[in-house]
């Protein structure tokens, strides 16, 4: 079993760290200096944070996209387990099996503490529209 491409980033932002921040505009750099073409793209707000989502046109290798992340200032704690994962699964794929393979790129949707709810992601209609006109505008254009 081979290491399956992917055609989402998941970026994670904690908004209380000035260093783990959401930059829409070193997003819209780094999309744009790498030629990403993106296709559609969500906001979600955590307890913490806010989780974006992206959905690229094209599939890219797992190591390419935990770089990709990186770049965008996603959490660097995560990225770098991400590339340890990737890795993982590169150099040893029939020790993990499919979900492994297709889940190596996680952001909770919950999180529990103790049984109990501590964050949950909740679409963001407002961040998300903002990300589309920022990052799918002019798209087109070289």
């Amino acid at each position: 079993m081979e290491v399956e491409w992917t055609n989402e980033l998941k970026l994670d932002f904690e908004q209380r760290n000035p260093q783990k921040r959401l930059s829409i505009p070193r997003i819209k750099f780094v999309s744009r200096l790498l030629r990403l073409p993106i296709k559609n793209v969500e906001a979600y707000r955590t307890a913490n944070g806010i989780h974006v989502k992206i959905q690229l046109e094209k599939k890219v290798h797992p190591i390419t996209a935990v770089l990709i992340q990186a770049l965008c200032n996603s959490d660097y704690a995560r990225e770098a387990y991400n590339a340890i994962r990737v890795y993982n699964l590169t150099l040893h794929p029939e020790k993990y099996d499919s979900v492994a393979h297709e889940c190596w790129n996680v952001l909770y949707y919950k999180k529990l503490v103790d049984g109990k709810v501590a964050s949950e992601e909740k679409f963001d209609p407002k961040l998300t529209r903002r990300l589309k006109r920022e990052l799918l505008r002019d798209e087109a254009k070289p």
